[in-house]
């Protein structure tokens, strides 16, 4: 049986670029964007996860950038991930990628038979609160509170079931190749080291940040995450 792969992290993180590259070493996305506004790319998402996300949220009066801090889940919307868990192409791996499933994941996993891994990306937190003022023309205060909850949760997932989780940080491009490489082959999957390189541009990272910049309220989070960042 083949294995599924889910990728997590807050908006605007990284996790397309990780999601891209994976995409280049064998992970069957399915139907997803590759090109955007805001991600020159694309986002590598389904739009029909996307909104069955969004509603999923909306019920629990709660949204992406507005998280409730408990999600239920009503079993309409459980059988609907059921059938597209069913639905899964199983001849080779297949990732799943939404910055909500870091919300949303442990739900998905309690319904799929299929052997799975995690695998996820965090950023500087004034790099992600910058990009979403841009994108979204949030308050930077807001995006930062919002750095803290995602990251906060995949913490916590992590030390359920630790997982590979990458610094998105392109300044020196080599050093993040050789850790999505290592990711690539530590999750199973067939290392394409050209095809990888090319994907990764450093035109994409337009921030440029130092540890002497994190808000003081992720400082103890971000260094959690330094920790444990797959090396």
């Amino acid at each position: 049986m083949s294995r599924l792969y889910f990728i997590l992290g807050m908006h605007r993180s990284g996790t397309s670029c990780l999601t891209g590259c994976l995409q280049r070493s064998g992970l069957n996305l399915g139907k997803v964007n590759h090109s955007g506004r805001y991600n020159a790319k694309g986002n590598h998402e389904q739009p029909t996860i996307n909104r069955l996300h969004d509603e999923i949220l909306a019920l629990n009066n709660s949204s992406w950038h507005q998280p409730a801090d408990n999600i239920q889940i009503h079993s309409f919307y459980s059988q609907k991930i059921q059938t597209y868990l069913e639905k899964i192409p199983l001849n080779k791996p297949f990732g799943i990628k939404d910055p909500r499933l870091t919300l949303l994941v442990k739900h998905w996993i309690s319904l799929t038979t299929i052997p799975y891994e995690l695998v996820a990306s965090f950023r500087h937190p004034l790099a992600v609160a910058d990009s979403l003022h841009h994108r979204n023309k949030f308050d930077k205060e807001i995006g930062i509170d919002l750095w803290l909850k995602y990251n906060s949760k995949l913490i916590s997932l992590y030390q359920e079931q630790p997982f590979p989780i990458i610094e998105y940080n392109l300044y020196n491009k080599q050093v993040y190749l050789q850790s999505i490489l290592s990711i690539i082959e530590h999750l199973g999957l067939s290392a394409k080291k050209q095809k990888v390189s090319r994907f990764i541009e450093e035109s994409l990272e337009h921030q440029n940040y130092t540890d002497t910049d994190i808000p003081e309220r992720c400082l103890s989070t971000y260094n959690d995450l330094r920790r444990i960042h797959f090396k």
